[in-house]
């Protein structure tokens, strides 16, 4: 599978999309930042692979997140059964027994 690696300005949209943020806000000279969009957000990473789950939690740490790290799509919907408190979850699109 071909891959482009993804852009900080694709990044910011999703998150905004996804946390809701305002079109006024697009339009205010202070353009947002991934620190203002994630701060305080409580995001649930979902990979098998150990490596890539540090990785993603260390770069949304960075940027004030609240991580939560599983190793399969059976345990993330475990942690996704209503009523949670995550704002976005990140997963694996290829996982055993169960895909992102």
């Amino acid at each position: 599978v071909l891959t482009k690696p993804l852009r900080l300005s694709v990044l910011i949209a999703c998150f905004q999309e996804a946390l809701g943020s305002r079109k006024k806000r697009l339009l205010n000279a202070n353009k947002p930042t991934l620190g203002k969009l994630l701060r305080e957000r409580r995001i649930l990473v979902v990979d098998d692979n150990v490596v890539n789950r540090r990785v993603a939690e260390g770069a949304l740490k960075k940027y004030g997140a609240i991580v939560t790290c599983v190793e399969s799509g059976k345990a993330a919907l475990l942690k996704l059964k209503p009523p949670h408190n995550f704002d976005a979850c990140f997963m694996d699109l290829q996982m055993p027994e169960m895909d992102g």
